[in-house]
């Protein structure tokens, strides 16, 4: 028989560095959780074609020039996965087109794993024009 209680719950849920609550995947200054194994990629969606700079905790990653849409492009992604800067329609569909001459400065980049200070695992706070993002998180 199962108990309906686990007594070292507590122990693992510390252990396992998973979240108790989903990180804030909108906004122009994000948290990001990632108590994976592993840095993971990171799709970033936003509708702006301007001041486009990336940072992650306070250092800059990535810099854009200002872009131009072509027609049927309603948001960019920067997929950190594929390198690539993508045109997306209202559905968030990719339309084919590319953005990546757009670049100013610095490379893509991935969600580092979560550090512990002060006795409390620290996020990893990510800065830029209004955005939402999608990432995973990676165990092995």
């Amino acid at each position: 028989m199962v108990p309906n209680t686990i007594t070292n719950k507590n122990e693992w849920a510390a252990a396992s560095r998973i979240p108790a609550t989903a990180p804030t995947l909108s906004g122009a200054d994000i948290t990001l959780w990632n108590p994976g194994d592993l840095e993971t990629d990171i799709n970033i969606i936003t509708t702006a074609t301007s001041g486009l700079t990336f940072s992650l905790n306070g250092n800059i990653k990535l810099s854009l020039n200002d872009i131009t849409p072509e027609d049927g492009d309603a948001k960019i992604r920067i997929n950190s996965s594929t390198h690539l800067i993508e045109g997306l329609d209202n559905n968030n569909v990719p339309t084919g087109k590319l953005y990546n001459k757009y670049i100013l400065s610095g490379d893509f980049f991935k969600i580092p794993l979560n550090t512990y200070l002060n006795n409390e695992w620290q996020g990893t706070r990510l800065t830029g024009p209004e955005m939402i993002v999608e990432y995973d998180y990676l165990y092995y």
